[in-house]
């Protein structure tokens, strides 16, 4: 069955099920429409004094009726605001994540993903308005993807001079990768780490009220996991504080939560303090919680990747990025050759009296060359061609370095294709770094 035979064959269910409920309100078959290769829209007509929340009230039926249509699980939300149902793609695919869209993204910002709210549109974040996020979503919603899709956006985008970072990660596990990139100054791992990480943003936020002139710098602190900072003394009043003066000081603060309750951190500082809130896939009857917002679905969502972006009256579904073939070393080796520096030491996070300034990066030592290319190669490249001698060393160096060919895809041309794939498998073919043994095109691969 082809995708439009899919779509009719759902709209149908659907309706079917419509009039079972006896719910006045039926799908229009002219707003039946993908978004992309991640959603399927089905545009709602309402009839008499129906609403929107009585459709809201059905969606688990709804679910169900679309779920037999397509004999699998397929997860349904309603748009309330365009007036139609958000069902998964029938053949959905991950939103590859590419070097190019770094390129695209303006300094001091982050771009996450493709919404398809209001026609296809990059989703970005810039940290000049959005002093503070909140990211929530339980396991498998992508959450943690998001996380390092942003701060290796971020640090692409923005030079080490005019940004730092303070990573924060209780489990010493998802954000440790990133602790080599040039704009990290602390890293903490442990509970001891973070109470002295977040004591070293408290007290560079009461040197800067205590001078309003200094500004030298952006100041971006990242939490992870902020249920395992209400087990450290203080943690949590620590970052509401932070959170709560930053935002006019020049220090920005992203916090991810697996639990968006009271018990997992979420006071009533936390959240009077995020006026952006990227919400995944959350367990039931906790939408509300997480989304401040009635019927906004957020326990609708499928997971793996899929976001609700809400700020202020917006409110729209998006996909974030799927960093499937450039993992954490080649993001730190990208944004290392980018900054055309190696990522340096992080500064240590201690029990000892703290500066009132992070140090400048130029008095970190480097500990950490990552796999990159020599600076005269410079990737990912411009135009669209074979590689030369010098490129296609560069290129067997960094395979044998172990980076895969689906990263060196990305890496090298910023995407993948075919005819990428092609010249990437002649340049590993070479039998040595002055020659290219050129294999036979036998196909055109797609750009």
């Amino acid at each position: 069955m082809n995708l439009k035979e899919q779509i009719i064959q759902d709209a149908k269910a659907l309706n079917s099920q419509l009039q079972r409920l006896q719910i006045g309100a039926s799908i229009e078959p002219r707003r039946c429409t993908p978004g992309g290769d991640q959603l399927a829209f089905f545009g709602l007509k309402l009839h008499g004094k129906t609403t929107a929340a009585d459709v809201a009230k059905a969606l688990p039926e709804l679910m169900r009726a679309i779920s037999q249509s397509r004999r699998k699980r397929t997860h349904l939300r309603l748009d309330d605001i365009l007036l139609r149902l958000e069902a998964e793609h029938p053949q959905r695919k991950p939103l590859q994540w590419t070097a190019g869209t770094m390129r695209r993204t303006r300094p001091h910002s982050a771009t996450l993903g493709i919404s398809h709210h209001d026609g296809k549109q990059l989703v970005s974040v810039s940290l000049d308005e959005i002093p503070q996020i909140l990211v929530a979503g339980e396991t498998g919603s992508g959450k943690t993807v998001l996380l390092r899709n942003f701060i290796t956006s971020v640090a692409y985008s923005t030079p080490p001079d005019e940004l730092k970072m303070v990573l924060v990660d209780p489990k010493n596990e998802d954000l440790r990768p990133y602790a080599k990139l040039p704009h990290v100054v602390r890293f903490a791992g442990t509970p001891k780490d973070v109470a002295a990480a977040l004591g070293y943003v408290a007290d560079e936020v009461q040197a800067r009220i205590a001078d309003p002139n200094r500004k030298p710098y952006r100041l971006l602190l990242i939490v992870d996991e902020l249920a395992q900072l209400t087990r450290i003394d203080g943690a949590i009043k620590t970052l509401g504080n932070i959170m709560s003066i930053g935002r006019s000081k020049f220090v920005n603060a992203v916090v991810c939560t697996q639990q968006p309750t009271e018990e997992g951190g979420m006071g009533s500082m936390m959240k009077a303090n995020v006026p952006l809130r990227l919400i995944g896939a959350v367990s039931a009857g906790q939408s509300y919680t997480a989304t401040r917002r009635k019927n906004a679905g957020a326990d609708m969502l499928p997971g793996n990747g899929a976001f609700l972006f809400i700020k202020g009256l917006e409110l729209y579904r998006f996909q974030s990025f799927f960093m499937d073939s450039l993992d954490e070393r080649h993001a730190v080796a990208m944004v290392g050759q980018r900054w055309d520096a190696a990522p340096l030491a992080p500064v240590q996070a201690s029990t000892e009296l703290l500066p009132e300034v992070a140090p400048p990066c130029t008095t970190i030592a480097p500990v950490y060359a990552p796999p990159v290319a020599p600076i005269e190669c410079q990737f990912p490249l411009t135009e669209k061609r074979p590689l030369t001698d010098k490129e296609a060393a560069a290129v067997r160096r960094l395979a044998a370095d172990g980076m895969s060919k689906n990263g060196l895809c990305v890496h090298v041309f910023g995407a993948k294709s075919t005819r990428y794939m092609e010249w990437i498998n002649e340049a590993l073919a070479g039998a040595d770094d002055n020659k290219i043994i050129r294999l036979r095109r036998t196909g055109t691969g797609g750009d």
